[in-house]
């Protein structure tokens, strides 16, 4: 077999950097994207989607961590979290709706209904159309979880109220993030991370100067 030298493989983020400044600008100064390297398992993966759906990364990550304390550590089991009381996630603020949502995925994962290895082999409609065959699963949670938990780096949830900030922010002459994004191809989610890590720091400022 012969061997591949790492060194000379390409990152999405040099393809990001050399179709688009902005991006090019984002990578420089947050370094390399976490998401490539990130490995998440089906329904931990799922379940965090779901957690974080109309919620802000700081708000998702307050609940997950009372999750944790519950449940012990990550990933999340579709097990334990079945044998988990309804009231208990409750209290960990997860809505019934979304509590609902979680524990019918859970019971999925439990038939082996579903799993990274039947997902594997779809296109990416057919993913889309799988996991939001699922109560309480739509379009945006199903994006986040291909995003990150199955490296389709093509995806992008461009409904996401944080991206469309974030895109307004960074490229005020651009009228949507559609037509930004055609330049982000075939890496579209790793640009998203970019965006969400701008918006998610205390550092705008500070990269907002190094544009002047």
């Amino acid at each position: 077999m012969k061997k591949v030298n790492l060194s000379q493989v390409i990152r999405p983020e040099e393809v990001l950097a050399n179709n688009d400044e902005i991006m090019a600008k984002l990578i420089s100064f947050f370094g390399y994207s976490e998401l490539i390297d990130e490995e998440r398992e089906l329904f931990d993966g799922l379940m965090k989607s779901i957690i974080s759906q109309q919620l802000s990364n700081k708000a998702s990550n307050t609940i997950i961590a009372r999750v944790i304390k519950i449940h012990g550590v990550r990933p999340f089991s579709p097990e334990k979290i079945l044998a988990v009381e309804d009231i208990k996630l409750r209290e960990c603020g997860i809505s019934y709706s979304k509590i609902k949502s979680i524990k019918g995925f859970a019971e999925a994962c439990v038939r082996d209904e579903i799993s990274i290895e039947l997902l594997s082999t779809m296109p990416d409609e057919e993913v889309l159309s799988k996991l939001t065959s699922y109560w309480g699963i739509g379009k945006w949670t199903a994006e986040i979880f291909m995003m990150f938990g199955l490296k389709r780096l093509n995806i992008l949830a461009g409904n996401d109220a944080g991206l469309i900030r974030a895109h307004k922010l960074l490229y005020p002459d651009t009228s949507s993030i559609e037509i930004t994004s055609k330049k982000w191809e075939p890496y579209k989610a790793v640009a998203a991370w970019y965006l969400w890590k701008y918006l998610d720091s205390d550092k705008q400022d500070a990269f907002n100067n190094s544009l002047l």
